[in-house]
C-alpha cells in the first residue's frame, strides 16, 4: 500500500477541491496515511474525527494499523481487540489482525544462505533465530549462527597452515524496548572459532521522530570471519554503524549508511553508501524505482590476512529496482545495477555490475518463506574477488 500513496492522496485531493473536504474525505484520508507509510499524521487525524465519532470501527481499524506501524505493540493490540468487540468476524478487523501479527508478531524460523565467488571462495551460513514481541513494546530476540568456510589453496585466503576450511560457531540474545520515538536495545554472545572463544556484543539506539525520517546508530563485536585466514588467525573486529532514512516526497527517498571497524590485527576498516531513489511508476501490481548508489570503502593498511583491503575502493552506478505484486501474499523484488569502479591500484574506472532477486510468499500469513539470489560482476567483493554469487532461503513461523 505504501507505494500507492502518491495517486491516492492526488484522487483524495482533486475530490477535496470539488467537493471540500467532507467526512467521508477525512476518513479515507486518514485510512490511506495510516496503510500508506504517514501513520504519524493518520494517527492525528484519527484523533479529531474519533472525537465526534466514537466506536467507529473503521475508525478502529485505522487506528490499529496506524499504531502497528508506528510500533506501538501494547496500544495497537488494545486497538485490534476494540475493533474486534464491535463487529466480530469482520473482514477489515481480519486483515488488520494479519498486519498487526506481521509487523510486531513473534517470530521463529531457520535461514541458511550460500556465496561463491572467483578467488574460490565459498561461505554458507545456516541460521535458526527468534523474536518475541510483548504488549510493552520490549522484544526478545536471539539466535545461533554456523558459519562454514572455504577457500581455494594458493588464493591468499586459506589458513596460513595450510588448511582450506575454517567454521565459526556464534550465539547471542538481547533485549529491546521502544521509548516514544527511541527504540534502544542490545545483545550479548560467544563466537567460536576452531582454536578461539569470544564474548561477544552488540548495542543500537534507533530514532524515528517523523514518518519522513528515522535514524539509526550501532556498535557491536565478534570475529570478522570472512574467510578461513581470517577465522584461522582468529582476527576479531569492533564496529561503528551509522544510518540515515529520509523520505522527503512521496515519490523520493534518500538513504545514507557509514561504518567503521577496529580489527585486531592492527588495521581499520571504513565504508559509506549513498543511496537516492525516485518512484518512476505506482500501478496495481508493479512499482518502478530508479536511482543512484554511490559506494566507497577502504582500510588503513594493505595487509595479507583473508580479505580485501584497498587505501579505496569506489562503485557508481545506476539501478533500476521493479517490485511486482503478484498478489496481496506473494510479491517479487529485483534490483539491478550498472556502473563504474575502480580502487587506489587502478586509475581508470572500469564497468561493474550487480543484480539480485527475492520472491515473497506469505507476505500477510502465518507462514512466511522468502527466497533470494544475486549475482555480482567485475565489482570488489570483501575477498578482493570481481565476481559471485549468493542466495538463501527463510522460513518464519508468526504467532
Amino acid at each position: 500500500m505504501a507505494g500507492q500513496l502518491r495517486p491516492w492522496v492526488e484522487t483524495l485531493d482533486e475530490y477535496a477541491r470539488q467537493f471540500g473536504k467532507t467526512d467521508a474525505y477525512s476518513r479515507e484520508r486518514a485510512s490511506i496515511l495510516a496503510r500508506g507509510g504517514r501513520p504519524r499524521q493518520a494517527l492525528r487525524d484519527l484523533d479529531a474525527l474519533e472525537s465526534t465519532s466514537p466506536g467507529d470501527i473503521e475508525l478502529d481499524l485505522s487506528r490499529t494499523v496506524a499504531l502497528a506501524a508506528v510500533r506501538r505493540h501494547g496500544a495497537a493490540v488494545s486497538s485490534l481487540e476494540g475493533a474486534e468487540s464491535l463487529r466480530p468476524g469482520h473482514a477489515g478487523t481480519r486483515a488488520a489482525e494479519n498486519l498487526v501479527r506481521t509487523l510486531l508478531g513473534s517470530t521463529v524460523g531457520p535461514s541458511t544462505t550460500f556465496y561463491s565467488d572467483s578467488d574460490g571462495l565459498k561461505t554458507t551460513k545456516v541460521t535458526p533465530r527468534f523474536d518475541i514481541g510483548f504488549r510493552t513494546d520490549t522484544r526478545l530476540h536471539g539466535g545461533y549462527e554456523h558459519i562454514d568456510l572455504q577457500a581455494r589453496v594458493g588464493s591468499g585466503l586459506e589458513q596460513t597452515s595450510g588448511a582450506a576450511t575454517a567454521t565459526v560457531d556464534q550465539v547471542w540474545a538481547g533485549l529491546s524496548q521502544r521509548v516514544g520515538a527511541l527504540t534502544v536495545g542490545g545483545t550479548v554472545g560467544e563466537a567460536r572459532p576452531e582454536t578461539h572463544r569470544l564474548r561477544t556484543y552488540g548495542a543500537f539506539v534507533r530514532f524515528a521522530p517523523a514518518d519522513s525520517f528515522t535514524g539509526s546508530v550501532e556498535r557491536s563485536s565478534g570475529y570478522a570471519a570472512i574467510s578461513p585466514r581470517m577465522a584461522g588467525l582468529g582476527i576479531t573486529r569492533v564496529g561503528h554503524r551509522a544510518q540515515v532514512d529520509w523520505t522527503p516526497g512521496l515519490r523520493s527517498r534518500l538513504v545514507v549508511e557509514g561504518s567503521y571497524e577496529d580489527l585486531s590485527d592492527r588495521n581499520s576498516r571504513w565504508e559509506v553508501f549513498v543511496a537516492p531513489t525516485a518512484a518512476v511508476a505506482r500501478t496495481q501490481h508493479l512499482n518502478l524505482d530508479l536511482g543512484l548508489l554511490l559506494h566507497q570503502f577502504g582500510a588503513r593498511r594493505n595487509l595479507d590476512n583473508g580479505y580485501y583491503d584497498p587505501r579505496r575502493y569506489e562503485f557508481y552506478s545506476v539501478v533500476l529496482s521493479p517490485y511486482w505484486k503478484a498478489s496481496e501474499n506473494i510479491g517479487v523484488g529485483v534490483s539491478a545495477g550498472l556502473g563504474g569502479q575502480r580502487d587506489d591500484v587502478a586509475r581508470a574506472f572500469r564497468p561493474g555490475s550487480n543484480a539480485s532477486v527475492e520472491a515473497t510468499f506469505g507476505i500477510y500469513r502465518q507462514w512466511l518463506l522468502k527466497v533470494h539470489g544475486s549475482v555480482t560482476n567485475n565489482q570488489r567483493l570483501d575477498s578482493g574477488a570481481f565476481r559471485g554469487t549468493s542466495g538463501g532461503v527463510t522460513l518464519l513461523r508468526r504467532f
